[in-house]
């Protein structure tokens, strides 16, 4: 990998740096969320634009999720 041991990846998840940059990734889910919620992304004269927004969006959800559940087998592989 590239030198990363679980000590590092915990001091980092430790740091306020990386606990802030977490709460924005929160901020930005709920954001996106509240949109689809709200309806914003609906073309009531093209379905498939309505479609193809929300599934970008749901996918970006499913990524920032990702980076939230970081931790030493993510980072590290299965071998460490």
């Amino acid at each position: 990998m590239i030198g990363i041991t679980k000590q590092d990846l915990a001091d980092w998840m430790q740091n306020p740096v990386t606990k802030a940059f977490q709460e924005g990734i929160k901020a930005k889910i709920r954001q996106i969320e509240k949109a689809v919620g709200a309806g914003e992304l609906l073309d009531s004269g093209n379905p498939f634009a309505t479609h193809s927004n929300v599934s970008r969006l749901v996918g970006r959800i499913e990524g920032l999720q990702d980076a939230l559940e970081v931790d030493d087998t993510t980072v590290l592989g299965e071998d460490e």
